[in-house]
């Protein structure tokens, strides 16, 4: 989708009815005058608000970047209908037919043409895990034991889902995973690359975010994408961002995707890094120790921990983790503090 057809609708000022929906572009804090749009890997982004105030995304893939249609629509419907797979299973893949003309509602040629084959979503709530880690590291956010180990149980539990239904996510980092801070809610986006036993791998499918790629799916220092079409693929990545929930602190250094690991490290399965991680681990968290190294050593993403394991380790962990309270109930100008950041942080979420 060109971006003067975008900034064309914009600068119109009327909304759009785009698949039954009355959406209007959002302005770009930083550029008045011109619509909000990201490019985000194979996607050019844009975001929208419905006449209801909901948050839409409309997502665009580059030329020759795009997958297969059909794999696209398979994918919204062979995953469970649960919020956090919300940005997958609500999406509207678009015709020539998506936009329509009415009363008080901006129309165009280029605008049609260049909505054929983007996709429409709601806008999954919340900030993408590296833009919480880098206020983690700034001091900003600080995280207690019992919603570290929160995130970790809820990242378990979408990836057991998953598994359950036969598929994977196989690009989760920290981009991908959006963190709500006023519900504690966490889910996931980008769901171009999603493995289901009832699917064939499309062209052009990515083998993970550097920074979370398991080390065997690399060939000759390249990583090869079929290795990672496979139940379970998403066990490595699970436990990488694990441990960077359990651990993440105004410490922690910041690697490839804002992570803790360089994927060098990773892929040759040593380095300080490593080393440090383990120690930081046997302070705090011991009995996640063998979990680490266990993905760290894995030769096949079935040799790392299960959800299983993991949700083992954070009953054992956590046998009377406390209720979340609301940002309005926290004391001492906290909420305040939550709020401000929320409002400053850089766009994430986008699907």
């Amino acid at each position: 989708m060109a971006r003067n057809a975008l900034q064309e609708w914009f600068s119109d000022g009327r909304p759009a009815t785009i698949a039954g929906h009355i959406l209007r572009l959002h302005e770009h804090a930083a550029l008045p005058g011109t619509p909000l749009l990201v490019q985000r890997g194979q996607a050019v982004v844009a975001f929208l608000q419905a006449d209801d105030q909901t948050e839409w995304v409309l997502k665009k893939f580059v030329p020759g970047r795009q997958p297969d249609l059909t794999y696209l629509q398979s994918v919204s419907k062979v995953l469970p209908n649960l919020p956090a797979f919300r940005s997958a299973t609500q999406r509207i893949l678009l015709d020539e037919h998506a936009l329509t003309s009415g009363s008080g509602c901006y129309c165009s040629r280029a605008l049609r043409d260049g909505l054929r084959g983007a996709l429409l979503q709601p806008r999954q709530p919340g900030n993408n895990w590296t833009s919480l880690a880098d206020e983690i590291r700034d001091g900003k956010i600080r995280m207690d034991a019992s919603v570290r180990l929160r995130l970790c149980r809820q990242l378990t539990e979408a990836v057991d889902v998953m598994e359950a239904a036969g598929a994977a996510h196989r690009d989760l980092s920290g981009g991908n995973v959006l963190i709500d801070w006023l519900l504690w809610q966490l889910g996931l986006i980008d769901f171009d690359s999603v493995y289901h036993t009832s699917l064939a791998m499309p062209d052009g499918t990515t083998a993970g975010t550097e920074g979370y790629c398991a080390p065997f799916v690399f060939s000759g220092g390249v990583a090869d994408s079929r290795r990672s079409w496979c139940p379970c693929a998403d066990r490595y990545a699970l436990a990488i961002l694990n441990v960077e929930f359990l651990l993440m602190d105004g410490s922690s250094s910041c690697a490839e995707d804002g992570g803790l690991f360089p994927q060098e490290q990773l892929r040759t399965r040593h380095g300080l890094r490593i080393d440090e991680v383990r120690g930081q681990l046997k302070r705090q968290f011991p009995s996640a120790v063998w979990l680490f190294d266990s993905a760290i050593h894995a030769s096949a993403f079935l040799d790392c921990p299960s959800t299983g394991d993991w949700t083992r380790f954070c009953n054992q962990a956590d046998q009377a983790m406390p209720c979340p309270i609301s940002i309005g109930g926290m004391g001492d100008g906290v909420g305040d503090q939550i709020r401000s950041i929320l409002l400053r942080r850089r766009l994430v979420g986008i699907g």
